[in-house]
């Protein structure tokens, strides 16, 4: 129980309201893996918990109360200093989140005697979900492949190594409001993986980051992976990231941190040829 301390006297009686939003709100910790492949992102695993209330916060119950509520608000009367007009009492109203007991808002009511508490102050909007957040997030994590041989030139050359590597250097932060909330995303590349099918198969390769293009002058060991192709004609090649990271979403004093998880970004697959070349002997004249 909370008291408020005034230089006439304290608390008379707690009332306790919970401010419901109802089961939409996503409360606890997201889980699941989502994937994003063009611009559709798809998130799997079961809603998250409702929040655990804090120890020595006023649980709510009876008629009405909707226990995975975001917030509670506790109404406590008080006998001010500075009274209110004479057969009206005077109200303390403070709202804190559910989950970790932050304070969110308090206010100061003057209502007549025999009238119910006011309403408390409207909970925050429902917090945004992990799927939002990496709706949000899918553009930055889109990556392009690098091929060398080029695909402008001749393109690929059968039994010449060809290095592959992909445009990103360092974590990619997304920083965006959703419902109101400010949320922030941190994340970087945990895997990668390129599939290459044509003539040959097929073929994969994996890397724990993009590597850099490499100097053309050089044995290409700045690559992330290699590949060297024994027969011409048409192939694709397909790159799928895997990303991992945390994300905050936070609303005034209220601010929680959650593991981004598995992002699977499926990226666009692009079209590789590879040619034969074939030498020819010549007599010397």
């Amino acid at each position: 129980m909370k008291f408020i301390v005034s230089s006439v006297a304290i608390v008379a009686m707690i009332v306790v309201a919970v401010v419901g939003v109802g089961s939409a709100v996503d409360a606890g910790t997201p889980s699941g893996d989502c994937r994003i492949e063009g611009l559709e992102v798809k998130c799997n695993g079961a809603d998250p918990p409702s929040p655990t209330p804090v120890p020595g916060t006023p649980t709510p119950g009876g008629g009405g109360d909707t226990p995975d509520s975001p917030t509670i608000a506790t109404y406590t009367e008080i006998v001010p200093s500075t009274p209110c007009a004479v057969d009206y009492t005077k109200y303390r109203i403070e709202v804190r989140w559910r989950a970790n007991g932050v304070l969110l808002s308090s206010m100061v009511s003057c209502v007549p005697d025999g009238d119910p508490p006011p309403p408390p102050p409207p909970p925050p909007p429902p917090p945004p979900t992990r799927g939002e957040m990496v709706a949000d997030a899918a553009p930055l994590l889109v990556l392009e492949t690098g091929l060398n041989p080029p695909r402008d030139g001749l393109g690929g050359v059968s039994q010449l190594e060809t290095w592959l590597w992909c445009d990103h250097d360092g974590d990619v932060t997304v920083d965006v409001t959703l419902n109101g909330w400010r949320a922030v995303a941190v994340a970087r590349i945990e895997t990668l993986e390129w599939v290459i099918e044509g003539p040959d198969g097929r073929t994969v390769r994996s890397a724990t980051d993009c590597g850099s293009e490499p100097d053309p002058d050089s044995n290409g060991s700045s690559a992330a992976a290699r590949w060297t192709p024994n027969e011409a004609g048409d192939y694709t090649v397909s790159l799928t990231g895997t990303w991992g990271g945390t994300w905050t979403r936070s609303f005034g004093a209220v601010s929680e941190t959650f593991d981004l998880g598995s992002v699977v970004v499926a990226n666009p697959t692009v079209d590789y040829t590879v040619v034969e070349i074939q030498s020819v002997g010549v007599e010397n004249p």
